[in-house]
């Protein structure tokens, strides 16, 4: 139950990809709500081209203890 790395640097136009490796749904939602990958089951994917610099938090729906972040150079 953790976003695996917890933090990202990538440049403006990246495509981030996250791959649920769990057994239960987990979101990707941004903590001012700016993306949100509605629920991700288990073995699915969902992905994110940055656009904007600067760094943003972002935690599950679900499980609030996990948080990571994206840091766009």
């Amino acid at each position: 139950m953790a976003y695996t790395p917890a933090e990202v640097t990538v440049t403006a136009g990246d495509t981030i990809v996250w791959v649920n490796r769990d057994i239960v749904p987990h979101t990707v939602t941004g903590e001012a709500r700016q993306f949100d990958s509605a629920s991700v089951s288990s073995a699915a994917e969902w992905s994110l081209v940055t656009r904007d610099r600067g760094r943003t938090s972002y935690a599950c729906t679900f499980h609030p203890i996990m948080k990571g972040a994206i840091v766009v150079q």
